[in-house]
């Protein structure tokens, strides 16, 4: 049954600004792609958070619900699938897995991060309304970014988007050990 499951590329997606990276509102992203509702994988990271909508969504075929505030991430070659119940909104990522690579010293950077280990349990958060708000900023200079015709490079897309994980990192931290600078 795996086999049957279809693989998309990065390169199946229109380009954001550089080779590598598609950032999009999430609304236009999945009407302009409903094939991507059904089950299937990806070569590339991935990440979602909604601002809008409820219904369901699957990683690796555990059930996780959609709703305003959730953020998830995935890794490349996890199964997934969305059923919205109703219209979904918010922002989404997709960027190839040596995208930040030449920008970074060391290769696994991302496994720094639990959202990234590939196990869906860690990789679907609820965010606090202070940290959404943090994030929903940070989307939209990436988009802004993308919009800019000034021909310089993805560096400052590549800050912002670590600067992102970095900020969800922080506040899934500060539940579990929110004195780590009080020793």
């Amino acid at each position: 049954m795996k086999s049957e499951i279809p693989i998309y590329d990065i390169q199946n997606f229109k380009a954001y600004k550089n080779d590598g990276i598609l950032v999009s509102r999430f609304g236009y992203y999945a009407t302009q792609h409903q094939h991507l509702h059904s089950a299937h994988r990806h070569s590339f990271y991935h990440l979602v958070f909604f601002t809008a909508g409820s219904g369901h969504q699957q990683i690796d075929f555990k059930r996780f619900d959609v709703k305003a505030g959730l953020i998830y991430f995935m890794v490349p070659g996890q199964v997934h699938s969305w059923d919205f119940e109703t219209e979904p909104d918010g922002y989404i990522i997709n960027f190839s897995t040596d995208y930040l690579s030449s920008f970074l010293l060391k290769p696994n950077y991302l496994e720094n991060f639990s959202f990234f280990s590939g196990q869906p349990d860690q990789q679907v958060l609820e965010l606090e309304d202070e940290v959404q708000q943090k994030i929903t900023s940070i989307f939209e200079d990436i988009l802004k970014e993308g919009q800019n015709e000034k021909p310089i490079n993805d560096d400052l897309v590549k800050t912002l988007l670590i600067r992102l994980f970095i900020e969800i990192a922080r506040n899934k931290n500060q539940t579990l050990n929110n004195n780590s600078y009080n020793h």
